[in-house]
């Protein structure tokens, strides 16, 4: 229980839910970033800390050349004021050029993050729908509850089984290694020893696992109609079908994030004009004033904002990588841990039931519904029926 949330960890001792340990099957690892990139931003200190470095270069021969312009060294003079009198039109559409590049390439980036966002949400949701309606639907049953219960507990470890495979496939392949000591699932050690070499074998290769163990989902919900495990009719049940197919399509749909990088031509463009920009920046701005801080600051706000632009695109391009502002998949995984933890505790197993007001006369005559603050929920369980406060007066 240890790697879940604290938060978690409290509200699923509070429940009381069955012990099912949450391990990290290939145990725990720092690793440090893989590619160029991300090694590089995080060597310098982050996405504004490269792009800063980056600015101050030419920004510093940007007053270089205005000081060799106003000082006349080597007679230079003449002809950095040939490169100052260039129209300004020119340096004009350039930068805007490079501006809407910049532009396009930043929204390009994040609507590939939003997008991945959704899909990663529709993947825990669609997991977390199947197990609550799976559990739900062997109310009732006649099965013996000592059958029933593991029933429940296979279902839950598969299903947490099969989410940890299908975001281990939204990695890129050198990021894999690293995200399967981050993982955490529900322990294999109530299944049977012939399952686990199965799915050991499956989980090495590539996009196979989450395969296999939701088809062993679909067969555990056949094989529980078929011993009165689940009670509710087959069209009800195929709803848990249909969710867990759901879940598997957005997993596919969020892969092409991980597959289908930027446009290399678009990408070769912007970088290029950011290159020219840095070299261009200096001769353009002998033309914008004569002190040298002026200088300086234009030079350096210019170059630090568009590098930023382009390195939080590159950052966001990839919304399940290894960056500070990639969506968090441990932490996904984290969640579907508790919530199953939580549908197989003693509360989420009661069953509410209504009691009527001593004043009515049955259940032909109930109590008019009135509205309550819902401060009480925070309150302790003996204050529940003294802190509720009738609203309509």
């Amino acid at each position: 229980m240890g790697s879940l949330p604290t938060w978690s960890v409290a509200i699923l001792a509070k429940a009381g839910h069955p012990f099912i340990p949450v391990v990290s099957p290939f145990g725990k690892h720092r690793g440090m970033p893989t590619t160029f990139t991300n090694t590089l931003r995080a060597s310098s200190g982050g996405i504004f800390a490269f792009a800063c470095k980056a600015a101050v270069i030419p920004a510093v021969a940007s007053v270089f050349l205005k000081q060799a312009q106003l000082s006349d060294w080597g007679g230079c003079s003449e002809v950095l004021s040939e490169f100052s009198s260039v129209h300004p039109q020119v340096w004009g559409g350039f930068n805007g050029l490079l501006s809407f590049m910049v532009v396009f390439r930043t929204s390009f980036a994040y609507g590939r993050w939003d997008k991945g966002s959704d899909r990663l949400m529709e993947l825990e949701g669609c997991h977390v729908d199947a197990a609550s309606s799976l559990m739900a639907f062997t109310q009732g049953s006649s099965a013996p509850p000592e059958e029933v219960e593991t029933y429940l507990r296979k279902i839950a470890i598969l299903i947490s089984w099969m989410q940890a495979e299908a975001l281990l496939t939204l990695r890129g392949d050198d990021l894999q290694k690293r995200t399967l000591k981050l993982l955490h699932v529900l322990s294999l050690d109530e299944l049977d020893a012939k399952s686990r070499q199965i799915l050991a074998r499956s989980c090495r290769k590539q996009g196979k696992g989450s395969f296999l163990i939701s088809h062993w989902i679909q067969r555990q919900v056949m094989d529980g109609m078929s011993k009165n495990i689940i009670v509710a009719q087959p069209a009800m049940v195929g709803r848990v079908i249909a969710e867990l197919s759901r879940g598997f399509i957005a997993c596919e749909r969020a892969k092409q994030f991980t597959v289908v990088p930027f446009p290399v031509p678009l990408e070769k463009t912007v970088l290029t004009l950011l290159i020219i920009n840095g070299f261009l920046i200096p001769i353009a701005s002998l033309a914008w004033s004569g002190r040298i801080l002026v200088i300086f600051c234009y030079s350096f706000l210019l170059l630090f904002i568009n590098g930023s632009l382009y390195q939080i695109a590159v950052a966001m391009e990839e919304p399940f990588g290894d960056d500070s502002c990639d969506l968090d998949i441990v932490a996904t995984q984290d969640r579907l841990n508790m919530r199953l933890l939580l549908l197989l505790s003693a509360e989420a197993q009661h069953l509410p039931t209504t009691v009527l007001h001593p004043a009515s006369k049955g259940p032909s005559d109930p109590p008019e519904l009135v509205l309550v603050e819902a401060s009480w929920m925070a309150e302790d369980d003996n204050d529940l029926d003294d802190s509720t406060t009738n609203l309509t007066g």
